[in-house]
């Protein structure tokens, strides 16, 4: 995989399907943390995800009073983002996607 991303980029991870971290579901330690309270998030406030990927932690930490965005250096991630969460009923201004290079801001 590192061979990949640095001799193409992201998006060829994507393509080729190197990307073992896609398990269709929050991280499992971030999902630990928050469901069984090892780690309380504030009730409001915003949510960022760097290297948000798929975008399932930004779907899952997203709600009415504290939305998340998502950012990917991979268009494809952000487009497969996109489609999670059209998939689980997500509201778009609460879990918003972006592809941007975030080690550049």
């Amino acid at each position: 995989m590192q061979k990949i991303v640095h001799s193409v980029g992201w998006d060829a991870a994507w393509e080729q399907s190197v990307t073992p971290w896609r398990i269709g579901k929050p991280a499992p330690a971030l999902y630990d943390l928050v469901a069984y309270s090892k780690f309380p998030l504030p009730s409001s406030g915003r949510v960022l995800v760097p290297g948000c990927g798929d975008g399932h932690d930004v779907i899952f930490l997203s709600n009415a009073s504290r939305p998340a965005t998502g950012l990917d250096i991979s268009p494809l991630a952000v487009e497969a983002a996109t489609k999670n969460r059209e998939a689980a009923g997500a509201p778009s201004e609460l879990a918003q996607f972006a592809t941007t290079n975030f080690f550049e801001l």
